[in-house]
């Protein structure tokens, strides 16, 4: 009996360390696929961010190209008018390698309006002004072309029917309508370039009051006057590095933007070509930003 009863207790312990043994490996089955639930749904989430994450790259990417293309319209320049009773602005807005066609921008300064035509002759281009009201603007497009050289275009701003408006105009085909973009340089290509004595470098400076833009703007529009490639911009446009060539010379600007009670932005120029440079100065003081 007491052999039986000490089979019967053994048999026992058997049956409870296989019970568990078995609780064991259902617990461990359980913990398995719990874990295998979690990878499962953290892979989910993973693609689901990384397709969404696609989705505002593509998105944003095309709101660049939007962006950049509207922003590579070229800007305004101020033409030099002898009268303060009108200011004429110009830019370019076809060009080709020998010449260029551009809008023209005429404003009254004056509250008298003109009831007769004003004929703008530049070069062997007319363009007639009709009915210009008082502080009133009126613009022509595609006005040309013209040729790229000589730079100076000058003309005459008059009145068709009398001798009320007579007074002598003259625009400047701004240099960078010769100049292409440098691209494929770095930062520090850049600050290589300008640091290396084997290379002879013109440099010079000016300053651009910035009325109509805001600072984030400046860069780019900076880069479409030059035609030139941006090669770095900080976050939130306050400078960059523009980089162009020209006649297999060299242009590179840093722009740094100010912003305060007014807008001012600080472009060095660093040129192998002292002319380019001094061009350069000439048309960015030109610009109506």
């Amino acid at each position: 009996q007491q052999q039986q009863q000490q089979q019967q207790e053994a048999q026992l312990r058997h049956q409870e360390a296989l019970r568990q043994k078995q609780q064991q490996q259902q617990q461990q089955q359980l913990q398995e696929q719990q874990a295998r639930q979690k990878r499962e749904a953290a892979a989910q989430e993973a693609a689901a961010k990384q397709q969404q994450q696609q989705q505002q790259l593509s998105s944003t990417t095309t709101e660049d190209k939007h962006s950049k293309k509207s922003k590579t319209q070229q800007p305004w320049y101020r033409a030099t008018v002898k009268s303060s009773h009108f200011n004429l602005c110009y830019r370019l807005t076809k060009s080709t390698s020998s010449s260029t066609y551009l809008s023209l921008k005429l404003t009254n300064t004056t509250s008298s309006s003109l009831s007769s035509h004003l004929i703008l002759t530049l070069g062997d281009t007319t363009a007639t002004f009709k009915n210009l009201p008082g502080h009133g603007t009126l613009e022509k497009k595609k006005v040309g072309p013209f040729s790229l050289s000589p730079r100076d275009v000058k003309g005459t701003l008059s009145t068709q029917k009398d001798d009320s408006v007579d007074t002598t105009v003259k625009i400047q085909i701004p240099v960078g309508v010769n100049m292409s973009p440098s691209h494929n340089l770095t930062k520090d290509a850049i600050m290589d370039e300008l640091s290396n004595n084997e290379q002879q470098w013109h440099s010079f400076s000016t300053k651009v009051l910035i009325k109509e833009l805001i600072a984030s703007q400046v860069i780019m529009t900076l880069a479409s006057a030059v035609n030139g490639a941006v090669v770095d911009m900080g976050i939130n446009g306050e400078e960059g590095i523009l980089a162009a060539d020209i006649g297999g010379g060299k242009v590179r600007l840093l722009v740094k933007v100010k912003s305060g009670q007014e807008i001012v932005a600080k472009v060095d120029i660093k040129t192998d070509d002292k002319s380019v440079g001094k061009n350069i100065v000439k048309d960015l003081g030109r610009l109506v930003l």
